[in-house]
């Protein structure tokens, strides 16, 4: 790895490893933000509240989506994924659940129930967190050592290009930023421009939905 450890590093085979350990932290903060949030609801400030929860689950199903028709099968010709992508199921059910309660909730306040919500979130919890912490396993420098420098670097600069297609410079990145551990800040994503990250995301991007971030753990 690179000499600071939170560095995006340089062995490649080291790569994909370390972006999914971002991410992953990523998701389990959003998760247990959103469950700590419901304790006590903000029931004056649903709007923000649910599209701060909407955007959780949007990345959660943009992540997996990612790995399905892009990383798993290139993975999959020397690897076997099928163990994660079993456990992509319940996840994907469960978060189905979850969007089509905030849509409901996003249309009629009244609909917002927050122990409902706490139980439909509380029903993919283990899977979830298994999932994310065994995928994290599975893509150890160790285990990738079976393809070549060459494909692993054609994998992870083709991984970069299917995420940047998803979009969500608007949500996504805000989301990250008020999300993942202050360590991994300066070096996520890899290659991100000085300029986006020190102008364009504080200055511009953030004040766009300003009152979804107020619910992130820390300022985006």
């Amino acid at each position: 790895m690179a000499d600071n450890e939170y560095a995006f590093p340089k062995d490649v085979y080291k790569q994909l490893q370390w972006s999914t350990i971002v991410a992953h932290e990523m998701i389990k903060s959003g998760y247990n933000s959103i469950l700590g949030h419901l304790e006590n609801p903000p029931m004056n400030d649903l709007s923000n509240f649910l599209g701060y929860c909407a955007v959780w689950a949007d990345i959660v199903e943009k992540h997996h989506g990612v790995e399905e028709r892009f990383l798993f099968p290139l993975l999959g010709k020397k690897l076997d994924f099928s163990h994660e992508l079993e456990q992509h199921k319940p996840i994907h059910e469960g978060i189905n659940k979850v969007v089509a309660f905030l849509k409901k909730a996003k249309v009629d306040h009244s609909k917002f129930d927050a122990a409902a919500l706490r139980e439909l979130m509380a029903a993919f919890k283990d899977v979830l967190f298994i999932h994310l912490d065994d995928e994290i396993q599975d893509l150890s420098p160790e285990r990738l050592q079976v393809f070549t420098e060459g494909e692993l670097k054609e994998i992870s600069d083709g991984l970069d290009n299917e995420a940047r297609k998803e979009g969500g410079l608007l949500d996504v990145l805000p989301f990250a930023f008020g999300h993942i551990p202050v360590e991994y800040k300066p070096y996520f994503p890899a290659g991100l421009p000085g300029f986006i990250r020190n102008f364009l995301l504080p200055y511009v991007i953030v004040p766009i939905h300003g009152g979804w971030w107020k619910y992130c753990p820390r300022k985006p």
